[in-house]
This record gives structure tokens, sequence and C-alpha cells, in this order.
């Protein structure tokens, strides 16, 4: 139990980190379930609707409880910044999901789930390295 508890401790912001993916995730998700198939609306336009809707559950958690960075003064700069790593991997995430689904044929889900696997670790590197840094001033507080 003792080596259990040193692993989770260790290793407690990649595990907050996943459980904020799967929170995100979910909400992407529900949201492009409910504009694909409840809606009605075209794969791509919904995988947008569902990328917004998780990036800003994402945005969030990781500020409250991941990376615990809720200075004030900072927040223009963290939005931005996170900002621009959800458009860049939108981007990728899109450009992969039309290879996928109108490319290759593959259906809407498999190639859904397929694009958001592939961006999980970058996103982790983006949100520490570089939304959410703190400088060595922070630090020491």
């Amino acid at each position: 139990m003792a080596v259990l508890y040193a692993v989770v401790k260790k290793r407690a912001e990649t595990i907050k980190y996943a459980v904020n993916s799967v929170a995100a995730t979910n909400a992407d998700f529900l949201t492009f379930h409910a504009l694909h198939k409840g809606l009605g609306g075209e794969a791509l336009m919904s995988t947008l609707g569902g990328n917004a809707v998780g990036a800003g559950v994402s945005f969030l958690i990781l500020q409250q409880w991941v990376f615990r960075d809720a200075a004030p003064t900072r927040m223009r700069r963290k939005v931005s910044r996170f900002a621009l790593g959800v458009a860049v991997s939108m981007a990728a995430n899109m450009a992969l999901m039309a290879a996928m689904h109108h490319g290759i044929g593959m259906s809407a889900w498999p190639a859904r789930i397929s694009s958001a696997v592939g961006a999980w670790g970058v996103g982790y590197w983006f949100n520490k390295k570089v939304v959410f840094k703190k400088t060595e001033n922070e630090s020491s507080i």
C-alpha cells in the first residue's frame, strides 16, 4: 500500500491531468454526439463544437485543480496561450479526423477517438510548460 501511495503522490499531477482529460473528453464527445447524431450536424463541424466545449471544461479544471494556478495577474496571458494551444490541437485534430473519416472512409466515432488520443501527450506538455508554467518567483511562493 505504501508503494502505491508513493507512486500516486509522485505522479499526482499526471493523474489529475488524466482525470481532467476524462472530464473534458466526456464534455467534448457528448457535445459531438448531440450535434452529430441528435441535431444531424456534419462530423467535422460537430467535432469543432465538441472541441470548443471540451476546451472550456479543461481550462477550468486545469487552472483550479491540476496546476492550481489561479493567479489573476496572469489570467489574460494564460487564456491566450491556452487558446493558442487549443487552436493548434484542434487544427491537428480536425486534419486527422478529416483524413480518417473523409479520406479513408473510417466511421465518425473511431476516427474521432483516434484523433483525440493522439493529442493527449502534446496537450499535457503544452499546458504544463507553456500555459500554466510558473516563473521562478512564483515557484518560491
